[in-house]
């Protein structure tokens, strides 16, 4: 128990979401190049898997639905 301004500190930030035990990272959606905290793996049109954010994903569903291929969900929040 942590009592005080850093007892107040270490509230407030597990209140925002952090955790000690989790790690924060971004990866950029293999389309449109922007940096994520969610992207989905996919393929279409060829073998090759790749993460599209959201965005760029619901696009390919559509112009690609024959080929189209789900394969998991990538978050920027892992435990360690």
């Amino acid at each position: 128990f942590i009592v005080g301004q850093a007892g107040t500190a270490l509230a407030s930030a597990f209140q925002d979401g952090w955790c000690p035990r989790m790690r924060k990272r971004d990866k950029d959606c293999a389309n449109c190049a922007q940096p994520q905290q969610r992207l989905f793996r996919c393929k279409y049109l060829s073998a090759d898997w790749r993460f599209l954010c959201e965005d760029c994903l619901l696009t390919v569903k559509q112009h690609h639905g024959d080929t189209y291929v789900y394969g998991g969900t990538w978050k920027s929040s892992k435990s360690r």
